[in-house]
């Protein structure tokens, strides 16, 4: 009776020799074959930076000088608000 175990695909005999004809896997079902469309970089072009207008920092600093003076990052709906707040000024933010 042969008593193996099994580690990251590779079986392992009790004598510590390792069963290369167990090392192939076979491939998941759960993965593609083809990487998604939305993730590759020919089908998104290059984004563009674009410097923050004094309005629109003006509009930011309004809403958000609380966590800009705690040094702390605002959670999602603080950032939201801001939008709302000041939708003129931030509305082609992203």
């Amino acid at each position: 009776m042969s008593s193996s175990l099994e580690v990251h695909g590779r079986e392992f005999q009790p004598n510590g020799d390792l069963d290369t004809a167990s090392t192939e896997q076979e491939p998941r079902q759960d993965e593609p074959d083809e990487p998604l469309r939305g993730n590759s970089p020919e089908v998104r072009g290059p984004s563009r930076q674009r410097k923050w207008s004094d309005e629109e920092v003006e509009a930011m600093e309004k809403t958000l000088m609380e966590f800009i003076s705690l040094r702390k990052v605002p959670g999602k709906m603080p950032c939201q608000l801001c939008i709302q707040t000041s939708p003129a000024a931030l509305g082609n933010r992203t």
